[in-house]
């Protein structure tokens, strides 16, 4: 009989089967995780099984999910400059800078450029931006914060950019990681109910509310502190030593102040100045109703859809590293918002909530229209007019809304 014995002639142990490169949950995993420029390392926690990095790359290759250095030798650098002058071309207000538009490639276009390639292109052809976006006397002097966690509090805020174009913007914002929880584009952000119908929204996608809200002391956000007032102290199984709600000036609501100028950047200053094109080139009248109705109509769809790219992207861009700084830096805000571990945080401050009994309490205050810009009748008519263009608004963007817009014009008179 043969000394050798193969102690296991089936090839199977603990750790189970691989998942193979051809398995869709792993491929569109695999290019999120590109699009956020997620290292191997990274890569490897996030799939929860022990890999190697030839395995990973193996994956990477068969996905054609180049890192920068490999992009950088393969593709001819006419092409990688025209990419990087699109990105620039979409941002005519000139706020995004080198990070913004390296983060961008690979966001929207799965397009890992080197740094470096980048700079120099945007030195090149735009170097006024970086005179521009220099942050010297432009922003206020922050203010330290040592943070305990997801869900400690939620920092809540309207903004009133588009006010002047009949839209508003409500956002909240986790305070300790900076995570967009929710950004609204409505009617106003100055109605209590508005308010409070979006709180009550957050916290069934969550399922329990914060330790403590932050707002401004505007009337509108009476009616949401009362609400979570009230579900602190039904559901709450411990003691604070802060109270439910805080009303806090501007300066000291950091979270959500710092994230509108991000918004602003990254999405706002542009949208705004495409809106105002319809204007200036006479598509757009604005004092004659059927044209301010279509107008609010279509324009509020694509500031949102808008909005959403611009927030998905910036949850999933990486902050920038500052190792003196308390609380989460040098990884996503998706990322500090889901593994608080990763920097030290807490992951059990969400005080879990009845979610029927908040349903029931978010149906009560809703009113027909409370979130609409045009009455029922006037949406059906301008859905069937785009359905006659063989449209969806999933198709409509800030680069042809207005073309959209003079199409749709006389189908609706």
């Amino acid at each position: 009989m043969s000394s050798y014995m193969n102690r296991n002639p089936t090839g199977k142990n603990q750790h189970g089967p691989l998942p193979t490169a051809d398995d869709p949950q792993l491929q569109a995993l695999l290019q999120r995780l590109h699009r956020e420029q997620k290292t191997d390392s990274q890569i490897a926690e996030t799939v929860m099984i022990e890999l190697g990095r030839s395995t990973i790359k193996r994956w990477r290759g068969s996905l054609t999910l180049l890192k920068s250095r490999k992009v950088a030798k393969t593709t001819h650098l006419q092409l990688l400059e025209q990419a990087i002058l699109n990105q620039m071309e979409s941002d005519p207000s000139g706020r995004h800078g080198v990070r913004s538009i390296w983060s961008r490639l690979a966001f929207e276009e799965n397009l890992h450029v080197p740094r470096r390639i980048v700079a120099e292109v945007m030195h090149v052809h735009a170097p006024e931006g970086f005179e521009y976006r220099a942050p010297e006397g432009r922003n206020p002097t922050r203010t330290e914060k040592f943070p305990l966690g997801p869900h400690e509090r939620w920092s809540c805020d309207g903004h009133d950019k588009l006010n002047k174009i009949g839209c508003s913007i409500y956002g909240i914002v986790d305070d300790a990681t900076s995570r967009y929880l929710g950004i609204w584009v409505v009617p106003s952000n100055r109605e209590g109910t508005v308010v409070a119908y979006l709180y009550l929204s957050l916290v069934l996608s969550y399922g329990g509310i914060p330790i403590q809200n932050a707002s401004d002391c505007g009337s509108e956000t009476t009616q949401m502190a009362g609400l979570q007032m009230a579900l602190r102290d039904e559901y709450s199984l411990q003691e604070h030593n802060v109270p439910a709600h805080s009303y806090v000036t501007s300066t000291h609501n950091i979270a959500v102040e710092r994230g509108w100028r991000r918004i602003r950047e990254h999405w706002g200053d542009n949208a705004f100045l495409r809106f105002n094109e319809g204007i200036s080139e006479g598509l757009y009248n604005p004092d004659d109703p059927l044209q301010h109705n279509l107008s609010r109509w279509l324009w509020s769809f694509v500031f949102q859809q808008g909005l959403d790219k611009a927030v998905a992207f910036l949850n999933a861009k990486k902050m920038r590293l500052d190792r003196d700084k308390p609380g989460p830096s040098g990884i996503s805000r998706d990322d500090a918002f889901r593994y608080p571990s990763r920097w030290g945080g807490r992951d059990d401050l969400l005080i879990q909530v009845d979610c029927d009994v908040v349903s029931a309490m978010r149906d009560e205050i809703y009113e027909e229209g409370l979130l609409s810009f045009v009455d029922s009748d006037f949406a059906m008519r301008a859905h069937n007019a785009l359905k006659r263009l063989n449209l969806t608004l999933e198709q409509v963007t800030v680069e042809n809304a207005w073309v959209v817009f003079t199409q749709l014009l006389p189908l609706m008179k």
